[in-house]
């Protein structure tokens, strides 16, 4: 129990140390600030639930390991809300065409660069489909599918990175 008590204080000692620097690299992937909030809640979460490997023996460590779970958690908010996302294309905000023509140029810019296989398992992923569904769809195995994917998600995050660094 007392080790356990000490676990939760060192984190919450690398977090405090951590946390603006960990919202600011959030805010540049996620629209708005409650999106950012879910997403280090979250991430705070995993920290206290789940022991890392390798551990965390510092606030530089905690910041690394910190950062890489921040992008994942991010890429799976832009999924989990890809209905509204896409959807905000054609909402209101962006009815003019000048705004439509930016928020098409921004997604085009994150996938265009994908390779192919890559490319139609995150159009089918967009449209709702499930690894087993794509896999059949093309078929390949499910595994390949979710690798697809994954691959797919590092690649639209390095681009989005560097969209937002320019």
């Amino acid at each position: 129990m007392e080790k356990n008590t000490q676990h939760i204080q060192e984190l919450q000692q690398y977090w405090e140390k951590s946390e603006d620097i960990l919202r600011s690299s959030v805010f540049k992937l996620l629209p708005n600030a409650e999106s950012v909030n879910d997403v280090l809640q979250e991430l705070a979460i995993i920290a206290l639930t789940r022991q890392p490997d390798p551990p965390i023996n510092s606030s530089e460590d905690f910041i690394r390991w910190a950062r890489v779970r921040c992008r994942w958690l991010a890429l799976d908010w832009i999924e989990t809300h890809r209905v509204a996302i896409i959807d905000a294309v054609d909402s209101i905000e962006f009815a003019t065409p000048e705004n439509r023509l930016v928020a098409n140029e921004i997604w085009n810019k994150l996938i265009t660069k994908l390779p192919d296989e890559q490319l139609i398992v995150v159009r089918l992923r967009l449209q709702g489909h499930t690894a087993t569904e794509s896999a059949i769809k093309l078929g390949k195995p499910p595994a390949t599918i979710r690798s697809l994917w994954r691959h797919a998600k590092q690649r639209i995050l390095k681009e989005l990175e560097r969209l937002n660094n320019e």
